[in-house]
């Protein structure tokens, strides 16, 4: 690794965002500026969004020189930018699948370019590459892939099951098996023992093979359930406020449909 840390700044909005940008550039500090990549202004592909400044490392006269020319990172995110990232940092942890390199589930990976291209619609910015410009198109899009995912109640999921997780006194669990149950709106989280990893993919397998339609299984380690809570101190907030959104977009697209049909049904009396 190249870089010795980063930190992370959430601004209320684009223009805020944007002030803090400027405001680094005049500064007088030691640290020399080697890159910076406006992901906002060129969103990535998959709908990340936020401003990353690369700076090169110079400590200050009588401190240590071991870190000198190293980099750190800085990102800077709206609110809502934040919001999305910290959604798709909980599906990875919890799923193990590698979306922020484009891969795994397509469905999970659509849902987040096409709420992230809405968003920007919304915000009239920058649009994400190779998907619908209209509101109400990504509005039903959204609809349509949230819904096949059980979107909503698996974000709430696992929001239910890291604060059963961050409860825990005892150290024993290695393992988690997460079991959302669809039908009665509840989550089961059984855990087990390091030495346990045997039967936890066993007992994985099973209730897997035996899952209800809309259910969600997932077996996740302690230590992926921490790193997430470390890196993301606020997660329940942002995960609530994202699955909001989704909800709204959802109603949204719902309303939408309606009052599309109601005018093609009056234009179709008003022709008899």
């Amino acid at each position: 690794m190249q870089d010795i840390g980063g930190c992370r700044a959430v601004l209320k909005n684009i223009e805020n965002l944007y002030k803090a940008v400027a405001s680094s550039h005049k500064s007088k500090f030691a640290h020399v500026l080697r890159s910076k990549r406006d992901y906002i202004s060129s969103p990535k592909a998959d709908g990340y969004r936020g401003y990353h400044l690369i700076y090169q490392y110079k400590s200050l006269a009588n401190q240590i020189t071991a870190y000198d020319n190293l980099r750190i990172e800085i990102q800077l995110r709206t609110a809502l930018q934040h919001e999305w990232a910290t959604a798709v940092e909980a599906v990875v942890a919890f799923t193990r699948e590698a979306l922020k390199s484009n891969q795994g589930s397509q469905d999970w990976l659509r849902l987040f370019a096409s709420t992230s291209a809405y968003i920007a619609v919304v915000k009239e910015t920058a649009r994400v590459p190779n998907m619908p410009t209209s509101e109400q198109q990504l509005a039903s899009e959204i609809r349509d892939v949230a819904e096949k995912l059980y979107a909503v109640e698996t974000l709430a999921a696992y929001r239910v099951t890291l604060d059963y997780v961050g409860k825990l006194k005892e150290k024993a669990s290695k393992y988690f098996l997460v079991h959302y149950h669809y039908g009665e709106h509840r989550v089961s989280v059984e855990g087990y023992a390091a030495n346990a990893s045997q039967k936890a993919n066993l007992d994985y397998t099973k209730t897997e093979s035996n899952k209800k339609e809309g259910d969600n299984i997932v077996l996740v380690s302690v230590d992926s359930l921490k790193a997430l809570m470390r890196a993301y101190p606020n997660y329940f907030l942002d995960t609530a406020q994202f699955t909001e959104l989704l909800r709204e977009i959802i109603t949204e697209a719902g309303v939408d449909e309606r009052e599309e049909d109601e005018a093609l049904a009056a234009d179709e009396a008003m022709k008899e």
